[in-house]
């Protein structure tokens, strides 16, 4: 299984790394100069392909034809509309789960949130505070209080 992400099961049949390029490209760089020159024009390419000049992607791919061989797929993969368009719509739906996974996690942790005022609402009306009080440290409306005090048991004495 991936370690970041223990839902993606991978096989004993293929090996796979995983390089962070952002990691790679801290401190201007420094550390894709740590890999071997072929692995090094693969970053290169994913990292700048698509701000590089065409002569200047042609010097960063003449020593390796398999990263020039992918490069040429690339390139005939980006003049097909179709194609073009199905990789748009794959990268909008990425950026929506990514956007309602964020959301998700903020409307959970107000939900959490509001639940523990309730309950700290119903405590505090248990031990007989004044709706005022329970007002002032919850943040809760009178309407709230008065509808938990209503379904509270009676104060504790």
């Amino acid at each position: 299984r991936a370690e970041e992400n223990p839902d993606a099961v991978l096989s004993r049949h293929l090996q796979i790394h995983f390089l962070r390029l952002g990691n790679m490209l801290k401190n201007n760089g420094l550390g894709i100069e740590s890999l071997c020159p072929a692995l090094r024009s693969w970053m290169n390419r994913c990292a700048f392909g698509s701000t590089l000049e065409e002569n200047k992607m042609e010097l960063l791919l003449q020593d390796s034809p398999l990263i020039k061989e992918a490069y040429e797929e690339y390139l005939r993969f980006s003049a097909v509309p179709e194609l073009r368009e199905q990789a748009r719509e794959r990268q909008r739906f990425i950026n929506d789960l990514r956007l309602n996974r964020g959301e998700a996690l903020v409307e959970g942790r107000a939900e959490g949130r509001v639940e523990e005022k309730i309950e700290s609402a119903r405590n505090a009306l248990q031990r007989g505070i004044s709706v005022d009080d329970v007002m002032y440290i919850t943040g809760l409306s009178r309407g709230e209080i008065e509808k938990l005090q209503h379904s509270a048991p009676q104060p504790i004495q």
